[in-house]
């Protein structure tokens, strides 16, 4: 099924992944997200808290993404073999070594030398 806004702007969504309070849609032109952006967790790295419209992903722009998997508040998503996470970070559950909030797709460097699958 193709979503109105998708539809309208050519685009096939291939798969859809729901945290608490927002959605990432993955499609043959890369991840869009929408919903609130209170913690980050759209991955825009814009001062927006909340989009009614899906936004486009740039930091995963030419990205090929492999899994997705959307918790309460934040993302983890595996593209060109490399772990990328965002979003809430208050216990460090984004795995950057800090606890405050990611609000981009950033890559884990602890797995950085080794292959995701």
């Amino acid at each position: 099924t193709r979503l109105d806004f998708f539809k309208d702007i050519n685009l096939d969504v291939f798969s859809v992944h729901c945290g608490r309070s927002h959605t990432l849609f993955l499609t043959n032109n890369g991840l869009y997200s929408m919903g609130c952006n209170k913690l980050g967790q759209l991955g825009i790295d814009v001062p927006l808290s909340i989009a009614l419209q899906p936004m486009y992903i740039k930091a995963l722009d030419n990205k090929i993404i492999t899994q997705i998997s959307s918790g309460q508040h934040h993302n983890a998503i595996v593209a060109d073999d490399q772990l990328y996470t965002w979003g809430w970070n208050v216990y460090g559950q984004c795995g950057h070594n800090v606890v405050k909030n990611i609000l981009q797709p950033k890559a884990v460097e602890f797995f950085s030398e080794m292959v995701c699958f």
